[in-house]
């Protein structure tokens, strides 16, 4: 069963677009992100919690057992 998407009349502020099929129905398109993002985020988070951790002084530090 192929249907092809003929119209695409609007884009809400989700980013979520609306589109008419080949079939008579209409489609609501949600975007997701690409996994590439996820991992980009994810390194970040990373990065923010290391360098916080560096930068904390050490008397605040709770000790290591």
């Amino acid at each position: 069963m192929k249907i092809t998407l003929t119209d695409a009349p609007g884009i809400n502020d989700l980013g979520q677009i609306v589109a008419d099929g080949s079939n008579g129905h209409a489609y609501l398109l949600t975007p997701v992100p690409e996994p590439g993002t996820l991992a980009l985020f994810g390194l970040a988070l990373l990065g923010v919690g290391a360098c916080a951790r560096s930068i904390l002084p050490t008397s605040r530090r709770t000790p290591d057992f």
